[in-house]
């Protein structure tokens, strides 16, 4: 089994990252495979530019979906299972997690 996990929290001392070593330790033991996608390390890009809202709101499947949207997509479509790891923060995730929802579940690939 595949895990993809998108980890959001940016201090690497924080009890969310004690939780990801968890995880990925338990994974292993289990003989599983995982990836990580650290959003706040990485520097995923939260915002939708005007060329993907356009496509967004225009309901265009057909227009171009940006290269990080597309290897973000193509990482869950590898994997078994998705794991979110993040804090709760005002009774919702960062706005980095918030921003990845919003920029890789495009029209056409998450919904119709």
């Amino acid at each position: 089994m595949k895990v993809y996990i998108l980890f959001a929290h940016p201090s690497k001392a924080s009890f969310n990252r004690q939780v990801l070593e968890a995880v990925t330790q338990g994974i292993q033991d289990a003989g599983h495979m995982y990836d990580i996608n650290d959003l706040y390390e990485t520097d995923f890009q939260s915002d939708m530019d005007l060329d993907q809202y356009q496509r967004e709101v225009g309901l265009n499947p057909d227009a171009p979906v940006p290269h990080d949207v597309t290897i973000e997509q193509q990482k869950v479509n590898g994997a078994d299972v998705l794991a979110f790891i993040y804090p709760v923060w005002w009774s919702d995730c960062p706005a980095k997690l918030k921003g990845w929802f919003d920029r890789v579940c495009t029209y056409g690939y998450a919904y119709l």
